[in-house]
């Protein structure tokens, strides 16, 4: 049973590795591998889109980069542009959440591909800090917002005044429409002959931006 075990999951990852280059949308057997007669499933480059997009635990000056129009690996380029409105929610952390040391402001920036920074707002429901500078502030969540036009990206930065912040995380709504794919992600499903199956999800997110190249000033 170990054996069989081991067999799947070396499958399954074989199968990850060689939809790594493929295009959203492919699928394959894990026969076209010539991996192991004994060995069957398939893989997936999954290119299923939504309306939400919930983003990873956001930490004190973590920053996420946020994909509002589609974008190209292959040539590094966006197809497309952004104009529209979008709600950002807050999922965590949860309750009176600005008494505490997970106090925090959210600075929301967009961006163009050749123009840069083309609007900066922040939400704060606490008022951690006097923030100085062109800058909408808003006062809670959710808050609907409406991009500038021609948008790209949005930049998420948590803004926090203690380190123990445990982290954040938001939900991103597009109030018209779904949002574009925000990175390749890869399902891969391997079994043996005796039953034995092992499934790989894997998500590998678009080139994520540096935080410190949009640092506003306190």
């Amino acid at each position: 049973m170990e054996q069989d075990q081991k067999k799947a999951l070396a499958a399954a990852e074989a199968g990850i590795d060689a939809a790594i280059k493929l295009p959203s949308g492919s699928s394959f057997g894990l026969e076209t591998l010539n991996l192991d007669e004994t060995i069957s499933g398939n893989v997936l480059v999954d290119n299923t889109v939504s309306s939400s997009f919930t983003t990873q635990l956001l930490v004190k000056d973590k920053q996420q980069t946020f994909y509002l129009a589609s974008y190209d690996l292959t040539n590094n380029s966006f197809t497309d542009e952004f104009s529209g409105d979008l709600t950002i929610t807050l999922v965590k952390p949860t309750g009176d959440y600005c008494s505490g040391d997970n106090k925090f402001a959210l600075e929301v920036s967009f961006l163009h591909q050749t123009n840069g920074l083309i609007g900066r707002k922040v939400i704060d429901e606490c008022n951690p800090a006097t923030i100085s500078g062109t800058v909408d502030k808003l006062t809670s969540f959710p808050t609907t917002i409406t991009a500038p036009a021609a948008s790209h990206l949005l930049l998420l930065r948590i803004i926090a005044l203690s380190n123990n912040l445990t982290g954040v995380e938001l939900t991103i709504n597009r109030v018209s429409g779904d949002w574009p794919l925000q990175g390749k992600t890869i399902i891969s499903t391997a079994a043996t002959n005796t039953g034995v199956s092992k499934k790989i999800h894997f998500f590998q997110s678009y080139p994520q931006l540096q935080s410190e190249l949009f640092v506003t000033s306190f």
